[in-house]
């Protein structure tokens, strides 16, 4: 698929191109604005829906080793200031991934390296983010390619994710998005 067609479909959701210019005038570290937003824009184009329609928040990821937690909230709470009256955000620093995850996901990952390491150890299909380069353009990464995202299919990644997060993820995409094929574990 052809990234110049989804940057597109993108561009064309007024919350993620918001959002995607303040992180940028914020200067938030390495940031991408990914996941969910990204993918479920581009199912709800394809479906003829509302861009936002299912679309839980917008999740920021950004990666700063020298930050704290505090710091994470103190980014979230300056950089959306704005943006909460409007959507739901959550920014998360992937440089402290590994400590919360086993809590949450029940399973032991290492650090991630950088941003886009981080990204990587998604689902293919959610794999995406998106972030404003200092010349304007707009930077697209997608290491799994966009097939998976424009055939609406969710398929697991193994990396870091164990078997029961996936089963719950992929059940509650298919319960908002009826024409996604999930493929099993």
């Amino acid at each position: 698929m052809d990234p110049n067609t989804a940057l597109n479909i993108l561009q064309q959701n007024p919350a993620i191109v918001e959002t995607i210019h303040a992180c940028f005038d914020y200067g938030l570290p390495h940031y991408y604005l990914a996941g969910g937003a990204i993918t479920q824009t581009i199912w709800n184009h394809i479906g003829g829906k509302p861009l936002m329609q299912g679309i839980k928040d917008l999740d920021i990821v950004y990666f700063a080793e020298n930050e704290t937690g505090d710091t994470e909230r103190t980014h979230e709470n300056q950089l959306c200031h704005d943006l909460k009256n409007k959507y739901v955000i959550d920014v998360k620093n992937q440089a402290f991934v590994h400590q919360w995850y086993p809590d949450k996901f029940g399973a032991v990952i290492p650090p991630y390296k950088n941003t886009e390491d981080a990204i990587s150890s998604w689902l293919p299909a959610f794999a995406i983010g998106l972030r404003l380069q200092d010349n304007g353009e707009y930077d697209l990464f997608c290491p799994f390619g966009l097939e998976d995202a424009f055939s609406m299919v969710i398929r697991p990644n193994k990396r870091v994710m164990p078997q029961s997060a996936y089963t719950q993820m992929a059940s509650s995409f298919g319960q908002r998005w009826p024409d996604v094929t999930i493929i099993e574990w």
